[in-house]
């Protein structure tokens, strides 16, 4: 058996070729771990489709049991993490009380599966990682989907700095004993390239459930959905401040003051958080502002693919929406729509390598008027960044794609 092997950061596994196992020899067990993930997790679920594919026992240690034939699910309850989504202080310290009560379960369920490759999520279970190769000699992998030094932002200002070091410098002590990280864009792979060079790195750029599927389907006539002949935009995901909610309705504000274009803004996912609800409510009544509180993935597309333009603006507040790795992205190109996007990393990396659509200064919103009339003003031109995207969609950033790099690299560390 042959494997190549890859030293660099942000090294592409996509062209290598890695030879098959034999069969009849040793089935390769790799194992998921979360501590606050269930086994529905889309993204998950696409890579434990992959490593199926490849002929490898799966199994998952997670919170929920999901119902992905083949894997073996191993449900240990929920477990709130340290480093979970705005945690306080005091909640913080109970978090870890409670996480170190847990831990004994879920390094035990770990052991009794004994898996030659662990798949970790979050730092807490990329630290158990740590601890079972050093015991078993397996093979590590993080899937290091966030930002988690964003997590210091919970705590009092004063201490926010060491808090932040600190969590850094525990991602940086379980990158040193990691075979592999997995990032989901090359602009996070540079954010963290002083962490020490695990033996591959592979950027997986798209979310996991999107496919090439995505960039054939075509939506509904434009005459279905009762928006006439405006100019349409899409929100793929919940209107919130942190994603310029209320830079988005003073720049409708603006845009319908100039009176010379008859628009939508379509939301997907409905409204939170503090947004300036008088002019919001406004431009609901008037018809400017299409809220749709919930609507099913599998329905999304039909939304996008009838619209004319799509918003991918946020805020660049901390690290996490500064280097936002958003699904909305990939939907509106998989489906030729251009995008009007942050000029931020990730987003603007993508939009400017596919020319696909216009970058904007999320906090003025001038900028984002400025892109909205661009698009409405030269449709031929929007058309052409809309295909450009589903060019650049099909051509590298469609799922089929990204699952072979992830397959090369279980590949090429089941035979290391």
């Amino acid at each position: 058996m042959a494997a190549t092997s890859v030293q660099t950061k942000c090294g592409s596994l996509r062209e290598q070729h890695i030879e098959h196992s034999d069969p009849s020899q040793h089935v390769v067990r790799v194992a998921w771990m979360s501590c606050v993930e269930s086994g529905d997790d889309s993204r998950a679920i696409a890579l434990q489709k992959a490593a199926l594919d490849c002929g490898f026992d799966v199994s998952f240690i997670c919170t929920s049991a999901g119902n992905l034939a083949g894997v073996n699910y191993r449900v240990v309850g929920p477990i709130t993490s340290f480093f979970w989504h705005n945690i306080g202080l005091v909640g913080s310290i109970k978090a870890l009380l409670g996480r170190l009560r847990k831990t004994r379960k879920v390094f035990s369920t770990l052991w009794q599966l004994k898996p030659d490759i662990v798949i970790t999520q979050e730092p807490d279970s990329w630290l158990l990682g740590v601890i079972y190769k050093a015991l078993h000699k397996a093979r590590l992998v993080n899937d290091l989907q966030e930002i988690y030094e964003d997590r210091c932002l919970a705590f009092p200002r004063v201490i926010q700095g060491v808090i932040r070091s600190s969590i850094r410098n525990l991602m940086k002590l379980c990158a040193e004993q990691s075979d592999a990280i997995i990032h989901v864009s090359d602009a996070r792979c540079a954010l963290y390239s002083d962490f020490a060079s695990p033996a591959v790195t592979v950027s997986l750029y798209p979310p996991a459930e999107l496919s090439d599927t995505w960039s054939r389907s075509t939506g509904p006539p434009r005459g279905e959905t009762g928006w006439g002949d405006r100019f349409v935009m899409v929100h793929a995901g919940a209107l919130r401040p942190s994603y310029a909610g209320n830079e988005l309705i003073q720049a409708l504000l603006k845009l319908e003051s100039l009176g010379n274009l008859d628009f939508l803004l379509v939301v997907l996912g409905g409204v939170h958080g503090a947004l300036e609800r008088a002019p919001l409510d406004g431009l609901i009544e008037r018809g400017r502002i299409e809220v749709h509180e919930q609507v099913p993935h599998s329905q999304v597309y039909r939304f996008i693919a009838a619209s004319d333009v799509g918003l991918n603006i946020v805020l660049p507040l901390d690290l996490g929406h500064i280097y936002a790795q958003p699904r909305k992205l990939y939907e509106y190109m998989a489906l030729g729509v251009p995008v009007i996007g942050s000029d931020v990393p990730t987003i603007a990396d993508v939009v400017r390598m596919c020319d696909c659509g216009w970058m904007v200064n999320a906090a003025d919103p001038d900028s984002i008027v400025s892109a909205i009339i661009a698009a409405a003003n030269n449709l031929d031109t929007a058309r052409q960044k809309g295909e450009n995207g589903r060019s650049g969609f099909q051509r590298k950033f469609n799922w089929e794609a990204e699952s072979r790099a992830f397959q090369n690299l279980l590949r090429q560390l089941s035979v290391q």
